[in-house]
């Protein structure tokens, strides 16, 4: 049975292929109908002050387990970092315990993200949903690309201005090799306008307003 409504936050969601298996569908594609957290939405139209070079965040569990080494690598080039560590991170506690033991390092808990990730300089996010919060924020943002699903997404909002930058780290083994290319990434980026592409954080409720319309009867 096809479905009434297809939602598709990605950049790379294109309606010609949703249209021959759905033709009946109501289609809702791309980065405006991404579901933005409220607390985000909250943050778009403040003036927040700047108080970490870097937000570091691999997203819920962090499947390659880089998060240690990238922030180690922040730390050596003496950039200040918060680095948020996800609920399903392996060896949750000591990873933190070893991450507040790098120079300049704090660790930053889920709910606090929406408000550190406004607070710091420059993004760098799994290129997963994340990158279209940064997108609210209108913030400098690198999109670490570690699974195959990650690299048309992240490659369109690139292009489409939403993100600064890619890095793709799926065959990275390299940690001195990776941790390079991201710090050189950052620098550029530091010295980078802020985009002017931007998600309005309210698409959740046009969403919402938009299937009650066609749901309900005349």
């Amino acid at each position: 049975m096809a479905p009434r409504f297809v939602l598709n936050q990605n950049p790379s969601a294109r309606a010609g292929a949703y249209r021959e298996r759905f033709p009946a569908s109501q289609l809702f594609l791309g980065p405006s109908w991404a579901l933005i957290r409220r607390e985000f939405s909250l943050l778009q139209d403040c003036e927040t002050d700047i108080e970490y070079d870097v937000y570091l965040s691999l997203g819920g569990s962090d499947v390659r387990e880089l998060t240690f080494s990238l922030a180690w690598h922040l730390a050596e080039a003496g950039l200040s970092a918060i680095v948020g560590v996800g609920p399903a991170v392996k060896n949750r506690h000591s990873l933190m315990v070893n991450l507040e033991s790098l120079p300049g390092v704090t660790c930053s808990l889920p709910l606090e993200a929406p408000y550190n990730m406004a607070r710091s300089n420059v993004l760098v996010l799994g290129a997963g949903s994340s990158l279209w919060e940064a997108a609210v924020l209108r913030k400098r943002c690198i999109g670490l690309i570690v699974a195959d699903n990650q690299v048309g997404p992240a490659e369109s909002a690139v292009q489409g201005g939403l993100v600064f930058r890619s890095l793709d780290f799926r065959h990275e083994s390299d940690s001195v090799g990776f941790g390079t290319r991201l710090l050189d990434c950052i620098r550029e980026a530091i010295s980078h306008a802020r985009p002017h592409e931007q998600i309005v954080g309210t698409a959740a409720r046009e969403l919402a307003g938009s299937i009650v319309r066609q749901l309900l009867p005349d």
